[in-house]
């Protein structure tokens, strides 16, 4: 009877430590996803803003069709992930804008669980075929306070990628 009490105990442990394991990753993919929709929010407000300098700093030139898109080029993203230290935005030469840090504590990001990397976006122009219009394409990711990687690539954590498309009017 001892026995059967003791491995009723163990199972009983062993799906409580399951149950929490399943809340912390739904916890750690809501804080990517909330810090993927922050900086998608930040590289669209940049985009629509009417300061050509300003869009030339955020705002990709359209790559000829010869070219990926820059969001598809893991390159670009690879000098990212820095630490959340208020830093600016890349220049324009540059792939991916980190979200500065005084954006992301008036966004609803847990103050007290700050994220380790900043959330990243990348904004580019488009060209609609059979027209002359173009759009943004903008591209954000967002990590989890426990993400890390290796060489680019998730070790732990989770990442959210998002991505929206702009029509600007003229």
């Amino acid at each position: 009877m001892l026995v059967v009490i003791a491995l009723t105990s163990a199972a009983v442990m062993r799906n409580s430590l399951n149950a929490d394991m399943i809340s912390q990753n739904t916890r750690r993919q809501a804080q990517a996803m909330q810090a993927a929709q922050t900086a998608l929010g930040y590289c669209e407000g940049k985009a629509r803003v009417d300061d050509p300098a300003i869009k030339a700093t955020y705002v990709k030139p359209a790559v000829t069709p010869s070219k990926k898109e820059y969001w598809v080029e893991f390159a670009q993203w690879t000098a990212a992930a820095a630490a959340v230290t208020g830093d600016s935005p890349a220049p324009s030469n540059a792939g991916q804008v980190n979200v500065p840090s005084d954006i992301l504590t008036s966004a609803t990001i847990e103050a007290n669980d700050p994220p380790r990397f900043a959330p990243q976006c990348m904004a580019q122009y488009r060209s609609v075929p059979g027209t002359t219009e173009q759009v943004v394409v903008v591209t954000a990711r967002g990590f989890s306070n426990d993400y890390q990687e290796a060489s680019g690539r998730t070790q732990a954590g989770s990442v959210v990628w998002l991505q929206s498309v702009l029509r600007l009017e003229k």
